[in-house]
């Protein structure tokens, strides 16, 4: 695989881990609420 895919694959998964992280942290704060 060239680098410019391997790069954007990277940054997808690490999006992703991201709104996994976010979306677990909303529904933690709604059920605080």
């Amino acid at each position: 695989m060239n680098k410019r895919v391997e790069k954007a694959t990277d940054q997808a998964k690490k999006f992703g881990d991201d709104v996994k992280n976010m979306g677990r942290n909303v529904w933690l704060a709604g059920l605080g609420a």
